[in-house]
Order: C-alpha cells, then sequence, then structure tokens
C-alpha cells in the first residue's frame, strides 16, 4: 500500500468514527442576554461560559451526542435573526409556533424539548386582581386565565417579556398593555399599580422578584396564561448538513433533563 492510499484510509477511519470533525467547528448556540435563574445566570463577563440549568441540560446532551458547542449571548430577536442567517447554528429557548416552524428546525417529539413552562400572571399583593372573588372568577378550568371575565376587570392591561410568544397572545386577546416592559420595568410596574399583571414562566419571575426585593409586594397568582415546551431548533440549512448528530443531541435532551433537573435542584434541599 502506498502513502496515498494508506493516508486516505486513515482520514476514512477517522470521519467515520469521530463525527464532530465532520463539523468542522463548535455548533454556535445563541440565549438571550439576560440574567434567567434558574436557567441561566450570565454576568457579562461570562458570556462564553453561562452558569444554570438549561445549560447544564445543553451541555450533558451535547456531551453524549459527541457535539462540540460554544455560547454567545445577544438580545433575544437578534440571536433570532443570526440563527436565520446561519451566524449562529441554535439558540434557546424557543416555543415552537406555526409562524417559526418554517424559520427553524424543531425537534418533532415533545420529548426532546428542552422542558415544559408555564406562563403566568404575577400580580400585585392588595391590588387590582388581588381579591378572591375576583381571582376566583378570571380563572377558569386548570387554573387558566379566563380572558372575557378578566376584560371586566382589566385596567392597564398585562404585559410579558418584548419578543416573546406571552405577549402575542396578549395581543390577539386584546389584553396587551400599551407600553412595553421588560421583566424588570415590567414586575416595577406591577408593584407600583401602573399595570394589572405580568406575563412570565413561574420559575424565571420568582426569582426576579426575590432578586430585586418584591416579593412583600408581588406573587405567582397560580393562574397561567399558557404552557408551553422549550425547544432548541437549528437553522434549516445547518440542521440538513447535520442531521443525524443534531437528531442524537435532541435525543440526548430528552434523557438527560430529568437527571439534571434532579440535580440542579437537590443542591438546595
Amino acid at each position: 500500500m502506498n502513502r496515498y492510499a494508506f493516508f486516505y484510509q486513515m482520514l476514512f477511519v477517522v470521519l467515520l468514527f469521530f463525527p464532530t470533525f465532520c463539523l468542522g467547528k463548535n455548533v454556535t448556540i445563541c440565549y438571550e442576554n439576560k440574567h434567567n435563574a434558574p436557567f441561566v445566570f450570565s454576568p457579562n463577563d461570562a458570556e462564553h461560559d453561562p452558569k444554570g440549568l438549561a445549560i447544564n441540560i445543553i451541555r450533558s446532551a451535547a456531551k453524549k451526542a459527541n457535539l462540540p458547542i460554544q455560547f454567545i449571548s445577544r438580545p433575544w430577536l437578534r440571536c433570532q435573526q443570526m440563527v436565520k442567517n446561519n451566524q449562529a447554528q441554535a439558540l434557546f429557548a424557543m416555543i415552537k409556533t406555526p409562524e417559526r416552524t418554517p424559520l427553524f428546525k424543531f425537534p418533532t417529539n415533545k420529548d426532546h424539548a428542552l422542558m415544559t413552562a408555564d406562563y403566568g400572571l404575577f400580580i400585585k399583593k392588595d391590588g387590582i386582581l388581588d381579591n378572591k372573588d375576583t381571582l376566583a372568577d378570571i380563572t377558569s378550568v386548570d387554573n387558566r386565565l379566563d380572558v372575557r371575565k378578566y376584560k371586566k376587570y382589566l385596567k392597564f392591561g398585562l404585559s410579558g417579556p418584548i419578543g416573546y410568544v406571552v405577549n402575542d397572545i396578549l395581543l390577539k386577546q386584546k389584553i396587551l398593555s400599551n407600553f412595553e416592559y421588560t421583566v424588570n420595568t415590567g414586575l416595577v410596574a406591577v408593584a407600583e399599580n401602573r399595570l394589572d399583571g405580568y406575563v412570565i414562566s413561574k420559575m424565571v419571575g420568582l426569582n426576579k422578584i426575590n432578586e430585586h426585593g418584591l416579593s412583600n409586594s408581588i406573587y405567582w397568582s397560580n393562574i397561567i396564561l399558557t404552557s408551553n415546551e422549550w425547544y432548541i431548533p437549528f437553522n434549516n440549512e445547518y440542521y440538513q448538513q447535520h442531521e443525524k448528530q443534531i437528531e442524537k443531541f435532541w435525543f440526548e435532551i430528552g434523557h438527560v433533563k430529568t437527571k439534571e433537573i434532579e440535580r440542579y435542584f437537590s443542591e438546595f434541599d
């Protein structure tokens, strides 16, 4: 066997047994540049090395799938545009909608979602909605918000994070505030009786009100607007080029997330 034949034979073996070589570089995963505990803790000096529950799940699944990854943080709408342009290859955490399905490649199996989140109302104690009869009236089956009945009490409307699906839902239901609020400014507006309530995932909201010292004035109402799976979608073109390994990555997410969630919260027992 001449040296060229030997070289190509060895190259074939390397590509066969080490699929990450085929990717050529790390997969860049974009996440929102906000501190969203407990899912992502990302101070400004740790953009590429974030911590948190979602990060733990992604890293564990990527390791099992032999998928080399790196993280970057950007504003949420910027993350979406970067993945569309293949400047980043994936992003998290995104809710799957009919409008987003053509733009990003999502897992087809719900078990491969990062997790499921409840988006519900945080309201002010002794505020506009904080009345036993009022809360009972606007709550339907399974603790869902009864939009029709809430409109009887609407004063300033509800709000959610800019660019999130919950804002689209509030807009379509005609109960969205006339002003845009970030999580921080929205919770303050609720505390100051300038907003009926703020809609955010339960775990993020609970951490936020603690961070900002608002736990004595704002609380989780247990009224849910929507429950949605959080996914890690990929750029369509990139998925077509690396379908098998990405599907393996999603599959591993489905297998590691329960253990990672249990491990994360066991640290607080």
